[in-house]
């Protein structure tokens, strides 16, 4: 999942990152951080409980005065 942020204080954005993924209603387990804009999480799919995804979520900054 890419997003593209047009923040001005991204760090913010990066910070309140991981506690937005696992507060999702899908987040199952398995939130790892690869580098300061990439994260990995588990989450279940909506039409089968037992079905499991990885999702790799990538922050991009936009920010421009």
């Amino acid at each position: 999942m890419i997003t593209f942020s047009e923040n001005k204080d991204f760090t913010k954005v990066i910070e309140d990152a991981e506690s937005i993924i696992k507060s999702h209603h899908s987040y199952q387990s398995g939130f790892k951080k690869i580098n300061d804009s990439h994260f990995i999480s588990k989450h279940t799919l909506p039409i089968d409980d037992y079905k499991y995804v990885e999702i790799h979520h990538l922050y991009y900054n936009l920010f421009c005065k």
